[in-house]
């Protein structure tokens, strides 16, 4: 699911925020207008162009007569190398200095492959683009995270998060919009011609941010770099998985709400580029996209003040039964106003995940420094029940139709959500009255 994945770039972010409390006294110079007015828009323009490959690309290649599983196992390349890239990508965004140089390079990356997908949709060549996006989205949110914590420091981390989401959000809201016009007025090849064009302002933005006042070693947290990812062996990731029993309750959870999710949009765009046409499929997408931006924009800060009131399991169980749910009405109807309508569910289910599995995460990693390594292994744990949803779903709908598949969409929504009905505990530390 293209919107939850968009909404756990705030995951890189908030871990920054809940790491990085050693450097309170310290005085921080305010960074120039142009710097934060730059990542302002690199953040708009940067949504535009990841939205255009990500989500519209199913409905592309159904239009140039793609099954579903050739298109699930294309999509699955992406979310594979995305998946195996994370680890080592936050470690090479903690060691280079000059982030901005990562980010130009994922930028220019992302255009090729609109060019690669454009001209060139045969099967080998489509996994090929998805291999290079999945190698450089994963760039993306460490990196933004770093400059932002370099620019402004830790006491204004908070407000400039809150400007990055707010920028990101319109730009996801913008680019839908533009695109689904596109792509049901135009066709849905122009829509790679628009993320081609998109890329130029986005570098723009990029280069207006000062690289003189980016501080780097307030940009990776240095005052807690020996308990970093760069340092801390898979080994001992694995044993302190192990040893918590909650650890890996929650990513078995994890692995299944993605897993039960991840490809329902997917599918739900290739029903219609069947049964009535590409350009309609884009629009719908579209449409889709925004509703979800919406209700996760305005759902997201409230879910955060009530996970502090109600706790963090009965949350999470309602953004876990939306899945189901979802599914089912997919099984039911194919009326497009219908399922946009349940795209409202997404939204909710978007919203609770980006924002309380990291305070959950935070939980479970208190007194253990290593906060942000198991938001590394909790990315991982996304990336295979993405890449599973996909290629298993994929398959199924290819040989038994597209109701199978949502059919075993459903079901793994549902073993997901008794999961953690049942065997996850509350995690909300009790606040102890002074």
């Amino acid at each position: 699911m293209k919107s939850v994945n968009s909404l756990e770039r705030s995951i890189g972010e908030q871990a920054v925020l809940l790491e990085d409390d050693v450097h309170s006294s310290e005085v921080y110079l305010q960074p120039s207008r142009r710097s934060q007015y730059g990542l302002d828009w690199f953040n708009f323009f940067l949504s535009d162009v990841l939205n255009g490959v990500d989500s519209f690309l199913s409905a592309y290649l159904t239009g140039k007569g793609w099954g579903p599983q050739r298109i699930g196992f294309a999509l699955s390349a992406s979310s594979f190398t995305t998946m195996i890239s994370q680890l080592p990508m936050g470690a090479v965004v903690d060691s280079v200095h000059n982030k901005k140089v990562l980010i130009t390079v994922g930028v220019i990356v992302i255009p090729i492959t609109a060019l690669i997908f454009a001209f060139w949709p045969i099967f080998w060549l489509v996994v090929l683009g998805q291999i290079m996006l999945g190698i450089v989205e994963p760039l993306f949110c460490p990196a933004i995270s770093a400059i932002s914590l370099g620019l402004v420091g830790r006491p204004s981390l908070g407000t400039r998060i809150g400007r990055n989401q707010a920028f990101s959000a319109a730009g996801n809201v913008v680019s839908a919009v533009i695109m689904g016009l596109l792509g049901y007025y135009v066709s849905t090849q122009s829509i790679f011609f628009f993320v081609i064009g998109v890329s130029i302002p986005t570098l723009i933005a990029l280069f207006c941010i000062r690289q003189s006042e980016i501080n780097y070693e307030r940009s990776r947290a240095a005052g807690k770099v020996e308990t970093g990812m760069s340092v801390i062996g898979f080994k001992e990731l694995l044993l302190l998985i192990i040893r918590d029993r909650r650890l890996l309750i929650i990513f078995s959870c994890v692995i299944l709400f993605h897993f039960g999710n991840a490809s329902m949009l997917p599918t739900m765009v290739q029903v219609l580029a069947r049964d009535r046409s590409p350009g309609a499929s884009s629009l719908f997408m579209s449409a889709c996209v925004v509703v979800t931006q919406l209700v996760s924009a305005l759902l997201a800060a409230w879910v955060g003040r009530l996970a502090d009131i109600w706790g963090r399991k009965p949350l999470l169980l309602i953004g876990w039964a939306v899945v189901p749910l979802r599914g089912m009405v997919c099984l039911l109807t194919h009326n497009p106003i219908l399922l946009i309508t349940a795209e409202i569910l997404d939204g909710i289910a978007a919203a609770t995940y980006a924002v309380v599995i990291v305070l959950v995460i935070a939980d479970l990693a208190h007194g253990t420094g290593r906060f942000n390594l198991l938001l590394g292994a909790l990315a991982v744990c996304s990336g295979i029940g993405y890449t599973l949803s996909n290629s298993v779903n994929g398959t199924i709908a290819q040989h038994y139709g597209f109701q199978y598949g949502f059919m075993a969409l459903s079901t793994f929504g549902t073993v997901a959500f008794l999961l953690l009905c049942f065997a996850m505990p509350e995690t909300l530390i009790p606040k102890i009255p002074r």
